[in-house]
């Protein structure tokens, strides 16, 4: 049985082998970016531009086409927009890289593991309409969220592709071995953690709930504050995991939580989209006198922000 696979893998490899000259050939439908402008050197940019992948129901029997988004965010259309402006500003200065140009390759992320791993294998393999002429791409700019992030600097390490985020702060992502080639310009969320439980241990709130998104975020970001609030004696009475995709069930068994508990502060490690779902239900039931401590990737969500959820959502953060 042994022989006959690596006979047939061999048979395999000497068809390959045969097939041509060509440098670079893509199989299945193409990636395109949603901007690009091409340059001597080219940077990639990952962005998040909506907020919510569309379930797809595969039969293993036809093609599922490519993953659907909904939910347009404008916050990060102005982060490619700033990239963009950057590059330009740089192509049009005659002391910063005479003679050279920058181009970018930006594409969705959804976010969304297999779409942000789509969009790099679609920045690593980038090939132009001519024949044997393939665009390396320098490095690249993105994610704004972590979980996205990591399945980009998973795929481009092994590549020393150099993954640059402005605000994906998971301390996972510091693990050099597993992320050589990643960067961040923010702290990483470590940091974070230890000042959220010294921050509840300031206000006396020894008894606290606890929400996250249920992803590479959420979850690695919950564990470390819940080690670092046991270590300065707050006690947590809950802790659930959300996230946008769940079914409207699931956010009212945690409302129900929420509403039964004793604690009246609760902790929030969650992207700003996957909280705001909750908070609708929140809303929807009445349900106040709430004090909410959180994180970085929901305190300045504009719709958690409003007016409106005021009396729900009233709290701080870093």
């Amino acid at each position: 049985m042994q022989l006959r696979a690596d006979l047939m893998l061999l048979a395999l490899l000497t068809v390959t082998a045969e097939a041509g000259d060509t440098v670079c050939q893509a199989y299945g439908t193409k990636e395109l970016p949603q901007f690009s402008k091409g340059g001597d050197i080219n940077i990639g940019g990952i962005f998040s531009f909506h907020q919510n992948p569309v379930a797809v129901n595969p039969t293993l029997q036809v093609n599922p086409g490519a993953l659907q988004c909904e939910w347009l965010d404008p916050g990060e259309l102005q982060y490619a927009q700033t990239m963009i402006f950057a590059i330009e500003e740089i192509n049009n200065s005659s002391y910063l890289l005479p003679n050279l140009s920058l181009g970018y390759r930006i594409y969705d992320s959804c976010p969304s593991i297999p779409v942000s791993v789509r969009a790099s294998l679609a920045l690593i393999n980038e090939y132009e309409e001519r024949p044997q002429s393939c665009t390396k791409i320098a490095a690249v700019i993105g994610d704004t969220t972590s979980t996205s992030t990591i399945g980009i600097a998973r795929t481009m390490g092994p590549f020393h592709i150099p993954v640059i985020s402005h605000y994906s702060t998971c301390a996972c992502l510091g693990n050099r071995r597993e992320y050589p080639s990643f960067f961040r310009t923010v702290p990483s969320d470590l940091y974070q953690n230890r000042a959220l439980a010294k921050l509840v241990k300031h206000f006396g709130w020894t008894w606290v709930g606890a929400i996250r998104s249920n992803s590479d975020y959420g979850n690695n970001g919950m564990a470390t504050f819940l080690e670092a609030a046991a270590s300065e004696g707050v006690c947590v009475e809950y802790s659930v995991a959300i996230y946008r995709t769940d079914p409207r069930q699931w956010f009212l068994q945690v409302v129900d939580i929420v509403k039964r508990s004793t604690s009246k502060v609760i902790v929030a490690f969650a992207d700003g989209s996957d909280l705001e779902i909750l908070i609708k239900e929140l809303y929807r039931q009445n349900v106040t006198g709430l004090q909410w401590v959180g994180s970085e990737g929901w305190v300045t969500y504009r719709y958690l922000a409003s007016h409106i959820n005021s009396p729900l959502s009233r709290g701080g953060g870093f």
